[in-house]
């Protein structure tokens, strides 16, 4: 896949790596996703992930999914106030495996307005440009 064949496309995949099912690796972030983060993280392990509150909260969603076989899909909301435009993002994370087989891959796809790119990096505390 080609990361930059939608410039739109927050799509994220994380493989396991071997012999450590607690280490997670990015094999491919969506250019909006890098956008969203601030860098790319491909070929990264989650645990190097900025602020380290999100690589934590990545990371224990990625083993739950490993774990149960199962997908999860979350929203984050943030109300700023009565002067500022709440924001929110959707993410669902899938679990690819053959059946009977570990989990191999988790496809994780999210949406946001990238008018709101600012405040996510203020809600996470990531540098803006």
């Amino acid at each position: 896949m080609d990361a930059s064949a939608d410039p739109g496309d927050p799509l994220v995949c994380c493989r396991r790596r071997a012999g450590s099912p607690a280490r997670f690796r990015l094999s491919l972030l969506g250019t909006a996703r890098t956008l969203l983060q601030g860098k790319d993280y491909t070929g990264w392990s989650i645990s190097d992930v900025e602020p380290k509150s999100v690589a934590e909260k990545i990371a224990g969603e990625y083993r739950s999914i490993f774990e149960s076989r199962e997908p999860i899909y979350f929203e984050t909301s943030y109300d700023r106030g009565e002067f500022s435009r709440p924001f929110a993002y959707h993410f669902l994370r899938l679990p690819l495996a053959s059946k009977d087989m570990p989990v191999g891959h988790i496809l994780s796809v999210g949406t946001f307005e990238e008018t709101d790119i600012r405040k996510i990096h203020d809600f996470f505390g990531l540098p803006s440009d």
